[in-house]
Order: structure tokens, then sequence, then C-alpha cells
């Protein structure tokens, strides 16, 4: 990971059902969305966003019941791509790269597989159009309090869940409570979408745009199988494997995502 080299502002707007919090860079240039994954937060991609769009405007939200965000009585993923589009309307986004990482690939599929939004590119993060759900962690099978710093720290030290980096992890994702716990900022109830997916295969022939894949060879979430098949039903999409690696691919080889991820976006968001 390297050092920032542009502060971001940061925003909140009201939508339909929803308030959204958002980090924003730049005031010109092409813009690129990026939407985080599940139980993530926007400032956790802060890192390859400095790294990769010095010249952009960037955008880059916090989900209902995620990060700064406000909780919401659902969780459908309908509910978390309507939420997208209202955000790129009110925000005036337009012909946006766009990197959904997990979750936030979701709800691309879900968002642009309606066809009616054009994106100039789309990464897809780690995820397929299903999600194998028996096997992946459920929010409420994972800690969501800790007693003390610590705790905390103890528990995430070793944890892929960290992010390569506990004390920025818990700084960034953690919040005081209270009664003197640290606590998730996510809403567990959000887990609903994790175990009640939609498939959302029929809209992947509708994402015209350039589209790449990234995929841990030893992901829980994307099988090589679903991530072959993917290439076949879209008409522009290619994968790219990550040897070695899980679902959080791109802090176990941050080089290396950052590398590829520099080759796909193009001098365009350069």
């Amino acid at each position: 990971m390297t050092a920032h080299r542009r502060s971001y502002r940061e925003g909140y707007i009201p939508l339909e059902n929803v308030g959204l919090h958002y980090l924003e860079w730049g005031d010109n240039g092409p813009h690129v969305l990026v939407l985080h994954g599940a139980t993530s937060m926007a400032v956790n991609h802060a890192w390859f966003i400095e790294e990769l769009f010095p010249n952009c405007h960037v955008w880059a939200p916090d989900h209902r019941g995620h990060g700064q965000s406000s909780r919401a009585d659902s969780y459908d993923i309908d509910e978390f791509a309507d939420d997208t589009a209202q955000f790129i309307d009110a925000m005036g986004i337009k012909n946006p790269l766009v990197l959904g990482h997990s979750l936030g690939g979701a709800i691309s599929m879900c968002l642009f597989g309606r066809g009616e939004i054009p994106t100039s590119k789309l990464l897809l993060k780690d995820i397929g159009p299903e999600m194998p759900h028996r096997d992946h962690p459920r929010a409420e099978d994972r800690p969501l309090a800790w007693d003390s710093y610590d705790a905390a720290f103890a528990d995430l030290k070793d944890s892929p869940t960290a992010l390569g980096d506990p004390a920025a992890f818990i700084a960034n994702n953690l919040r005081w409570t209270d009664n003197g716990a640290l606590a998730v900022r996510f809403d567990p109830a959000f887990s609903t979408v994790l175990r009640s997916p939609r498939n959302l295969w029929e809209g992947l022939p509708r994402i015209t745009a350039p589209t790449l894949i990234p995929h841990g060879e030893h992901s829980n979430v994307l099988s090589a199988e679903m991530a072959a098949r993917m290439v076949e039903v879209m008409p522009d999409a290619r994968v790219v494997e990550f040897p070695g690696c899980s679902h959080l691919l791109e802090w176990e080889e941050s080089e290396r995502f950052v590398e590829i991820m520099r080759e796909f976006v193009g001098d365009e968001f350069a």
C-alpha cells in the first residue's frame, strides 16, 4: 500500500429510502465510481484510488447499512442497485469507470445488467452472478464487538479481514459504543443479501462495456468455472487469475492488483 497523495472530501446525501455517506476526490477528469464489498466501507479503498486515479473525478459511497451511511429496513440486492442508480444521478456521474468489489460487483451486475445506465469500463472483483452463500461467512457469525482496543487488535492482527493493517482497520471500520466497547460499523442485518442472493445471470449479456474479472485461485466466493461462464455470456469480458490468493486478493497481492488495474483502465483514466 502507498501513502495517500490526495485528500478526499466527505459528503452525505439523502436518497429516496436511505442516506449515503460518500468520499469524493477531484473535480475534473473522467468519472470513476468505486463500490466496496460486504462489511467494508469506502475509505478502505482510498489507498488504491489515490494510486490509480490522480487526475480523475472519483466517488466512493458507503452502501446502505455500511460505514457512515444510514441503516435500512431491508438489504435486497435490487435496493442496493437502486441506491447506486440514485447516487449516480444525484452526483451527475456520466459514463463512469466502475470498480465493483465483491458485494459492489454484485450491485454492479444488478444495476448495469438492466441496460439503463452506461458505463465505460467495469471491474467485477472476485464476484459472480450467483453467491455460494452456504460457504460464505455470515456477518452474524463474525465478531461484532470487543471489550477493548487490545482485544480487537489481538483478534484482527492475523486475520485477512483486517486488510493487512489492523490498526488502520480498527480506526476506519470500528466505532466506540456508549458502553465502552468497539463494535463494527456495518448493520449485521444486511447479511440477508448474502443468504438470499438473486440470480443475476439474465442481465450479464446486457453489460457491453469492457469488463475485467479478477479471480482469486482459492476464492470461496467465485469459482473458476463460474468466472469462465461469465466470459462466455458477456460481450466483452475477461478473467485475470491471482494464483494463491483468496477473496481479498487486492490486499494479498496489492502491487500486482494495481499493475493489472493500471493496464485495464488505460491512459484515459491515468
